[in-house]
């Protein structure tokens, strides 16, 4: 499944948002994120991975979602998708520490996007599945 995509570097969020914006995609659109009451982590993991938070209403607890940016490689908009399921995380620590682990094995080279990618669509990611091993 994975060779569908391309999978972009990016040195920020503040140029990762551009890219996605620029694109055609309105994931980062300003009635969007109001809409999701959603907001953006200033770090970039891996130089793919970034964290949003969402807050379903009032009197919902904001939750935490890693996402990484692909392309069709038949489409010119980016698509966001969500890595390890939406809202995964309860807390800002725990989701850029799984983010964080993520990235640097992004960085290495012990995993690829696509595997990341993979198991998204398969639905079967576990983000244990890439933790440290201890």
């Amino acid at each position: 499944m994975s060779e569908q995509y391309t999978y972009p570097m990016f040195v920020s969020v503040y140029d990762l948002r551009g890219a996605v914006a620029e694109s055609g995609n309105h994931f980062f659109d300003r009635d969007t994120l109001r809409f999701f009451r959603s907001r953006i982590g200033n770090n970039i993991y891996g130089g793919r991975l970034f964290v949003t938070s969402e807050q379903a209403g009032d009197d919902s607890p904001r939750r935490y979602t890693i996402r990484m940016v692909r392309q069709y490689l038949d489409r010119t908009q980016l698509d966001v998708t969500t890595v390890g399921g939406f809202q995964h995380f309860h807390s800002y620590a725990e989701a850029h520490r799984a983010a964080r682990r993520l990235g640097e094995q992004l960085r290495r080279g012990d995993i690829r996007p696509c595997d990341i990618d993979d198991d998204v669509i398969e639905g079967h990611l576990a983000i244990s599945d890439y933790r440290e091993n201890d």
